[in-house]
């Protein structure tokens, strides 16, 4: 049975990398030193920009977590540098997407994947990370010519050094994630989260970005983008958002998608008064 070792000091410190000025102001001080940044490095970069913060940050501690029953044995660690690589990557692939799937939707993502993670002590930060930040890479929406979205993740974090068995445990949990796949196979989707509880995390992150106000202006975002009328896009409340509090898989993604819901109901009733409704009632 493989068992991975991750750091989680690593990880809380490197999610800031996700901060689009974060990466700016790194590459201007990376051009400069040209050098590989290393956790040191990044402390001291952090300490002088104000983006380190470590009275906010666990103590670092290294532990074990069941991820498959199939790999071989073997320990990896996820550092600073595959995280940096990841971040830089994802922003840039992602500057294709209409701003309904953009950046600053993975930055969304991570922040509430971390949260869910933080209260579900069951799935490893670290692999939480990798995947909230590669969820939509590959996405079938977007997909380019000749991208194999089946591999895409796994080739890419074995090209940035990561070992084989993280690269597709990581693979396997971004496939997971999709809302039409889930519709589509829910049995492989709850044996998916049983194997890789990061999926459930992850999974209900992204769902929550996709309700309550945040939700609202990605749907019409996406509408527009796709060229779909306002009655058309408001559909979409029907058959699929008001779905989604009733597909969360953790007790933290549930308990936060209530309060979003109750929001997409109050516009829908909205909608239908002042398209509907008595004029000036």
């Amino acid at each position: 049975m493989r068992r991975s070792k991750f750091s989680l000091v690593q990880v809380n410190q490197l999610s800031l990398l996700s901060s689009p000025t974060y990466l700016a102001a790194w590459q201007s001080r990376r051009s400069q030193v040209n050098s590989t940044p290393s956790l040191t490095s990044i402390r001291s970069f952090n300490q002088a920009t104000r983006f380190y913060a470590p009275d906010s940050l666990p103590k670092s501690r290294s532990f074990q977590t069941d991820c498959s029953s199939t790999m071989a044995s073997e320990d990896f660690v996820v550092d600073d540098a595959l995280v940096g690589k990841v971040t830089a990557y994802v922003e840039k692939y992602m500057s294709n997407y209409d701003a309904s799937h953009d950046f600053n939707h993975i930055q969304r993502v991570l922040r509430l994947s971390l949260h869910i993670q933080s209260v579900t002590p069951e799935a490893d930060r670290s692999l939480v990370t990798l995947a909230a930040l590669l969820h939509d890479v590959g996405d079938k929406k977007y997909l380019r010519p000749g991208e194999d979205a089946s591999r895409m993740i796994s080739t890419l974090l074995v090209s940035f050094g990561a070992p084989a068995a993280l690269a597709d445990t990581v693979q396997a949990i971004c496939l997971g994630v999709s809302y039409s796949s889930e519709v589509k196979d829910p049995a492989r989707t709850r044996a998916l989260v049983e194997k890789y509880p990061e999926l459930a995390v992850v999974q209900d992150a992204d769902r929550l970005d996709a309700i309550g106000a945040v939700g609202i202006a990605r749907t019409f975002a996406f509408g527009g983008a796709k060229g779909r009328t306002l009655e058309n896009t408001m559909d979409h409340f029907d058959e699929k958002l008001l779905l989604l509090e009733g597909m969360m898989k953790t007790d933290e993604g549930r308990r936060m998608a209530r309060e979003r819901t109750e929001r997409l109901r109050l516009l829908k009733e909205w909608w239908e008064e002042e398209t509907t409704g008595p004029v000036g009632a």
